[in-house]
């Protein structure tokens, strides 16, 4: 029996041995934490703020700086639609025929070759212009409106959904970086309670079973500690391409979760969401795009006469015989004429239907799609906004609860682990009570971390960057200076 136990430690210091030389950790003396957590001087760490996320991101990110020129072109192509429709189209045109500028050959045959002199023609065109086609250009042109501003808005919204992302993200690495502290702790607490039993162990004053449970906790711990890192990391990774930092940037977070609860009402939620929520705003728009298509489609199957004017235009043509200027309306006309014209078309068979029936319907159908999507977005607004609130209430009550719990097992943690080292409870009960204890913090800082994003996605739904009276950049509270 002594030769199979001196076995089993010769073993197990073998193992010990060979996890030293990979750089993992030892199961002698020593720190619990892998060697390679060291700092080293190629990591790139960076003190963070919540506001200063928020403004780099703002400043940095791409996507905000592409947004920024589609805003740009967005607003050129609005006052090319604004100029075509309002002002009159004046244009200056040059055009001239091909003139000889040298000759390189001359040829047998000299028949139709290029001018010696330029000749073409300068014309100052002042446009035609339509005076009243009852509506239907004006209709058309508040269609392009509708659409340009919910363009330019998308675009706003969208750098708000940027900012609620910042402050997302801000507080997942928060929350990663708690956890990652709390499985610290129970890696130092398994880890004291295996090294305190291996010696116990040879000297026979705890079991093997016992020796093997404090390990085989030892090891899970290692697993969580080193699991919870490797999210540390990829969340890491995360914020620094929403802040286009460097690869690899490690952040040290100088602002910790300052807990509020939503003090919001549904009532004044869904208010807000009538006008700002981007779903009912687009559905909005639509309909009012839709009722004008089906004004003008009404309008195009009437026989509308259609009055404008053409105001001609100056022409100087010149050339080699030729050198005179000219003012001409028409082809040998110079008269400015108020003219109306009739221009309508109605199928008796074939696409559209009679008299174009079916075009028609298609129209007032697409009219009441619209009217449909408008009434969907406002239901579906109204039961987000209802999940949202329900989800809140719940993390707001698990908060409470997990405060209380949270004390409660501390307490109780102390008591088994000073009864488990004066051999007065069993190793099962001390292991049992500090997994629940590691369990409730980390849910407690998950419920803190879920209310956050709950908070922040109701806001979204709403369709506002920050609640009335709170903004976000107060849930960081500076921890700089505290001790």
């Amino acid at each position: 029996m002594k030769q199979v136990i001196i076995l089993i430690a010769l073993i197990l210091m073998s193992q010990s041995k060979a996890q030293n030389s990979r750089g993992s950790i030892g199961l002698g003396e020593g720190s619990y934490i892998q060697g390679t957590d060291r700092f080293a001087p190629k990591d790139n760490f960076k003190s963070l703020s919540l506001n200063a996320s928020i403004e780099q991101a703002l400043r940095k990110n791409f996507d905000e700086k592409s947004r920024k020129f589609q805003s740009e072109i967005l607003d050129l192509q609005w006052e090319d639609t604004k100029d075509d429709f309002w002002m009159p189209k004046i244009q200056l045109t040059l055009n001239s025929g091909e003139h000889r500028v040298g000759r390189l050959r001359r040829g047998s045959k000299t028949a139709n070759g290029a001018d010696r002199l330029p000749g073409g023609s300068l014309a100052l065109s002042l446009g035609e212009y339509t005076l009243f086609n009852w509506g239907k250009d004006y209709l058309a042109y508040l269609n392009n409106k509708e659409t340009y501003r919910r363009s330019a808005d998308t675009l706003k919204e969208d750098r708000r959904d940027l900012k609620h992302d910042i402050v997302i993200k801000y507080f997942q690495l928060y929350y990663f970086n708690r956890v990652v502290s709390i499985r610290k702790t129970q890696l130092r607490h398994a880890s004291f309670v295996y090294r305190l039993n291996r010696e116990k162990v040879t000297q026979k004053k705890v079991s093997r079973q016992e020796y093997y449970q404090s390990r085989s906790l030892y090891l899970k711990a290692q697993n969580e500690y080193h699991q919870s890192k490797n999210d540390l990391k990829m969340a890491n990774e995360q914020m620094a391409h929403l802040l286009e930092d460097p690869s690899g940037t490690q952040y040290i977070l100088t602002d910790e979760l300052n807990y509020k609860k939503v003090k919001i009402t549904k009532y004044e939620a869904l208010d807000l969401a009538k006008n700002n929520n981007p779903g009912i705003l687009d559905a909005q728009a639509n309909v009012e795009k839709a009722k004008r298509e089906y004004e003008i489609t009404v309008k195009n199957n009437l026989p509308l006469p259609k009055f404008s004017v053409n105001l001609g235009a100056y022409t100087r043509t010149f050339g080699e015989a030729t050198n005179s200027t000219t003012y001409t309306t028409r082809s040998g006309n110079s008269d400015v004429d108020i003219v109306a014209s009739v221009n309508a078309t109605w199928a008796i068979t074939g696409s559209g239907g009679l008299f174009n029936q079916r075009t028609t319907d298609q129209s007032h159908i697409n009219k009441q799609l619209y009217f449909n999507k408008l009434a969907q977005s406002r239901h579906q607004n109204e039961s987000n906004v209802e999940l949202h609130l329900k989800n809140l209430k719940h993390f707001e009550n698990q908060i409470t609860i997990f405060e209380a719990r949270n004390t409660t097992l501390q307490k109780t943690f102390d008591v088994v682990l000073e009864n488990y080292l004066n051999k007065k409870t069993r190793y099962l009960d001390f292991e049992n009570t500090l997994e629940d204890m590691i369990s409730a913090d980390v849910n407690y800082e998950l419920f803190r971390y879920y209310h956050v994003q709950e908070k922040v996605n109701l806001a979204r739904e709403i369709g506002i960057e920050d609640y009335p009276g709170e903004n976000f950049e107060s849930l960081g509270q500076s921890t700089v200076g505290d001790n």
